[in-house]
């Protein structure tokens, strides 16, 4: 994808044909990254903040956002960029997708899974009745910049975070290179700057074979089905969950299905699955007795169709099958197999 840029911010210039900028920032990345942009673009911008976390990927924060834009009577040219991880890109995407039609905007990634991601694809979104994007669009930034430098100020659990998706990216690729590079190794000693163009280029290459989610690139959401009700149950019961350590638990408990139903070797998902615990260290006691409310979220996955819950799984490595339907006394006894670590 040409429009995604590498390197550090300050060697792009953000000039375009636009009427005003406005930076959409949350409690955190403001303090941590908002300096590090050029201040030729900060001081004649509008800083529009957001409350930090997956929780107020919602519609009041939308509407928040919305009437800011307003109340600096931004036009159809004005410039939204989105500085930070994938709740404010989701976010800043699906409100730059629907203020006046459609303004244009830009995705700085900050955190690692924002950058092997959310921020790549296209997808933008808001959750509503604590599902996860049920409301959201298709809508491309005009540019991706992707600055490893955002990274050092992540602690190591937004670091492990991000590689969730990595992991995944690993798993479903045909290629055996990433999956050859980080497996049966410490994640957190690999130099990412080396990882970051090889996730990217795996994405992409789904997504520009697929780019509205008709067929392959639901081989994207293995491990998000069951990962997005864990972590809407979280959500729901207070619980603190990165949505990396909602989908490691998801993918963990997608391989026992993928072994179910398509014949994943058994052997090979038990080594991933030892080598998924030794590098995380999650709890997840809480989900001992969340499985009929897990069933309730996953009924509600934006990917089934006609009361069918469906998956993307695993036959093998590199070989994902989308719309795997799974009834649900198998999903109950996958979920209470591997729930509690």
């Amino acid at each position: 994808m040409s429009f995604i840029k590498y390197g550090s911010i300050n060697e792009y210039k953000i000039e375009f044909d636009c009427s005003s900028i406005h930076i959409l920032v949350d409690s955190n990345t403001k303090k941590h990254c908002l300096p590090k942009l050029p201040a030729r673009l900060t001081e004649q911008a509008n800083i529009i903040v957001v409350k930090s976390g997956e929780m107020h990927k919602t519609i009041d924060s939308a509407k928040m956002i919305w009437e800011k834009l307003s109340n600096k009577n931004a036009d159809r040219k004005a410039l939204m960029i989105c500085l930070g991880g994938g709740m404010v890109g989701d976010l800043g995407g699906f409100c730059a997708g629907t203020y006046k039609r459609g303004i244009k905007y830009i995705q700085i990634p900050t955190t690692l899974l924002s950058m092997v991601d959310s921020s790549i694809g296209n997808k933008t979104g808001i959750d509503v009745n604590g599902i996860k994007n049920l409301v959201g669009l298709f809508n491309p930034p005009i540019e991706v910049f992707i600055d490893h430098r955002f990274l050092m100020t992540l602690p190591s659990r937004q670091i492990l975070n991000g590689y969730a998706e990595i992991i995944k990216h690993s798993l479903i690729a045909k290629e055996d290179t990433l999956f050859d590079q980080i497996f049966e190794k410490d994640l957190l000693k690999y130099k990412l700057e080396k990882l970051i163009p090889l996730n990217i280029e795996i994405k992409s290459q789904i997504v520009e074979k697929d780019p509205l989610e008709q067929n392959s690139r639901k081989w994207l959401n293995f491990g998000h089905t069951v990962g997005h009700a864990i972590e809407a149950q979280a959500m729901q019961k207070g619980i603190d969950m990165l949505h990396g350590e909602d989908i490691i638990i998801g993918m963990m408990i997608e391989l026992e299905l993928s072994t179910e139903k398509l014949g994943f070797s058994k052997e090979l998902r038990n080594k991933i699955i030892v080598w998924i615990k030794e590098n995380y260290r999650i709890d997840s006691e809480w989900l001992d007795g969340e499985a009929k409310s897990l069933l309730f979220f996953m009924k509600n996955d934006k990917k089934n169709c006609e009361k069918r819950t469906l998956f993307s799984l695993l036959k093998s490595k590199g070989d994902c099958i989308e719309n795997v339907e799974c009834d649900d006394k198998l999903i109950i006894q996958a979920l209470q197999r591997h729930i509690k670590w």
